[in-house]
């Protein structure tokens, strides 16, 4: 069981990288989104201008979320766009492993492809 130490730091983690974010993706679309991170929640307009800056900002992978999808660069490529500076290169092998097994599941119970898994490319 985690103690409240370990509890603490992961809520601070969680809170510094949800800052990073809303400041990055502020500062692309020119909105003050690290004082005023509700703006995504309470004005469309700016959540769907959010979503979708962040499906084409490349950020820390070789290729934005929304070319990883269209092109078909496989799920690999896709964790890496959306979560690579988290999940990539050796970090969280855990959590990496439970999204593959979780689209894994999803693909074969759809009767879907599961097209290029390359998570280390």
């Amino acid at each position: 069981m985690a103690t409240d130490d370990q509890i603490t730091g992961l809520v601070s983690k969680c809170v510094d990288v949800a800052t990073a974010n809303y400041k990055s993706v502020g500062d692309g679309l020119g909105i003050d989104l690290s004082h005023n991170p509700s703006l995504v929640q309470k004005d469309s307009a700016v959540a769907w201008r959010t979503n979708w800056f962040r499906n084409i900002s490349i950020g820390t992978s070789t290729m934005a979320p929304h070319s990883a999808m269209v092109d078909r660069a496989g799920f690999g490529k896709i964790i890496r766009a959306l979560n690579g500076s988290l999940e990539c290169d050796g970090k969280n092998p855990r959590q990496v492993q439970s999204r593959v097994s979780t689209y894994q599941r999803l693909t074969t119970a759809l009767g879907l492809d599961k097209g290029s898994n390359d998570l280390y490319s």
